[in-house]
């Protein structure tokens, strides 16, 4: 049998072939993916160098607790007296690492923009090396880098992020993993390690790669090597979640009661509203009339293009039912997860933070070409990152210059003191 050539008349690689699926040998081989990559890379980062302070709500609360574990390690008094370390593994270990690594370096705003660089590039680069697992250009991943600053960074969701970039390569590397001749205990070893470090990053994305390759398992079920494979890797990650699940559900309800109704476990709004509110729960958080319509312009480009795609496409491409699969997916946890629970934990922002995945999977249905005489299919692409660069860059001047006197009273507060912070408001 004559070897499948990895690289078509035009010189740019088959896609179709494992042995291009890592993001390594997908940068290296296609020059032009490289440099659009590493030019997109420092666009995304761009804004961060626009201010001290990175605007992302939730993102000075990790700050503050990775501080406290900082203070506590070398020995502080007020934070040692006032707070303990959790004995078991929990997610956000990974993110407070790099924040920890960032302030040793220099200081914890040093450590926050290095935890929020992370969160902006591991969506696209997970893209970039989820789509020739399944069959697809790695050249479409570009049109992510539009995405890297959604409604999930502006509230400061930075590890949720990152644990979906890093699942979106699990999830490759599962896939490069059924065709494998033999199943050695190395590969479950690595699938709990690499399974671990999604869920020591962020719970939601744990669970949502468990349930994809579980997912993807389903029409295998003729194949029980593919299909065995499939479901082992998919437990992986949620085994890294049960110390923390066991422990943290037993401490919830010990004394704890059963909801007296159903609406007290949580709140679900209609599919309806949601399918409305798309574009609100993934690129509309920046105010002002100049940044939303560059926004919106974005979404639309990164919802409709890939689905015009499809027409230059072939029906029946390599992967096209995994494909769809996860696209599928994406949309049903979007409609059909609550937005909020109540019971047994306190968890908001459920369905709203998967909006996002919803436009990533959309990249992943074109199979058309992308290279030589068709690369101008890419422009809609990175223009949508130019859009998405130039709103967000916006909102970080801005909040810069807002911010700026911050930092004279950060640098004047002693180590260990205690602060009583007052806002005032001006009528």
């Amino acid at each position: 049998m004559a070897r499948r050539s990895l690289a078509d008349s035009s010189g740019c690689p088959s896609w179709d072939s494992p042995s291009v699926s890592s993001l390594r040998a997908s940068l290296t081989r296609d020059r032009f993916l490289l440099v659009a990559t590493t030019i997109c890379c420092f666009a995304v980062l761009l804004p961060l160098f626009l201010t001290s302070f990175v605007p992302l709500q939730d993102l000075p609360n990790h700050v503050a607790l990775s501080s406290l574990l900082l203070h506590m390690s070398e020995g502080g008094q007020w934070s040692s007296f006032h707070f303990m370390r959790q004995p078991y593994p929990v997610p956000y270990w990974v993110g407070y690492t790099i924040i920890l690594g960032g302030t040793k370096l220099a200081s914890p705003l040093l450590g926050a923009k290095l935890f929020v660089a992370a969160g902006l590039l591991a969506p696209p680069l997970g893209m970039i090396r989820l789509l020739p697992s399944l069959g697809r250009s790695p050249r479409m991943g570009l049109f992510a880098f539009a995405l890297s600053w959604d409604y999930n960074m502006s509230w400061g969701f930075v590890a949720f992020n990152l644990a979906t970039g890093l699942s979106l390569a699990y999830i490759g590397w599962a896939i490069d993993r059924l065709d494998a001749p033999r199943w050695r205990w190395t590969e479950i070893a690595k699938a709990l390690g690499f399974g671990a470090l999604i869920a020591l990053t962020h719970a939601h994305a744990t669970l949502v790669v468990t349930i994809a390759l579980a997912v993807l398992a389903l029409p295998e079920w003729r194949d029980p090597s593919h299909r065995n494979r499939l479901l082992q890797l998919s437990v992986a990650p949620f085994v890294g979640l049960l110390p923390w699940l066991i422990t943290g559900f037993v401490s919830k309800q010990e004394g704890g009661t059963l909801p007296a109704k159903i609406g007290a476990f949580g709140h679900s709004p209609n599919a309806g509203v949601r399918v409305g509110n798309l574009f609100k729960h993934t690129l509309d958080f920046i105010q002002g009339q100049v940044p939303q319509t560059l926004t919106g312009l974005c979404f639309l480009i990164l919802l409709l293009v890939p689905l015009l795609l499809l027409a230059p496409s072939q029906p029946r491409a390599h992967n096209w039912r995994r494909t769809g699969l996860l696209y599928g997916l994406a949309w049903m946890l979007y409609l059909l997860l609550p937005a909020a629970i109540y019971w047994p934990f306190d968890q908001l922002f459920i369905q709203q933070r998967h909006a996002s995945l919803i436009l990533l999977m959309g990249l992943a249905l074109p199979s058309c070409a992308l290279n030589g005489r068709y690369a101008w299919r890419l422009a809609p692409g990175l223009l949508a990152v130019a859009f998405s660069v130039g709103a967000s860059a916006w909102m970080c001047h801005s909040f810069g210059k807002r911010s700026e006197p911050f930092l004279e009273i950060i640098d004047s507060v002693p180590s260990e003191s205690r602060i009583l912070p007052l806002l005032l408001k001006t009528r």
